[in-house]
């Protein structure tokens, strides 16, 4: 995903004025600032296993902080 990183960056910083590059489509060739990203379907498979990926690590680690809160109050006394 390094080749999209640069276009982030660029329209996280995007305010309004109508002299800003929003880059431009053509097919599936989306171009910004003289860089050019394929967003054919190689693009969308590795975009869609990435999202699998994290997904994935969310659950992971959502499973385990659940599991800590279920011994830490296990381990706290009656009241």
């Amino acid at each position: 995903m390094r080749r999209c990183s640069e276009f982030r960056v660029h329209m996280e910083h995007v305010d309004g004025k109508e002299t800003e590059d929003l880059g431009k489509l053509a097919e599936t060739i989306f171009t910004l600032r003289g860089k050019a990203i394929d967003l054919g379907p190689d693009f969308e498979k590795g975009a869609e296993a990435l999202f699998s990926d994290l997904l994935s690590s969310w659950s992971r680690i959502c499973d385990r902080q659940k599991k800590i809160r279920e011994l830490i109050v296990r381990r706290q006394p009656a009241a």
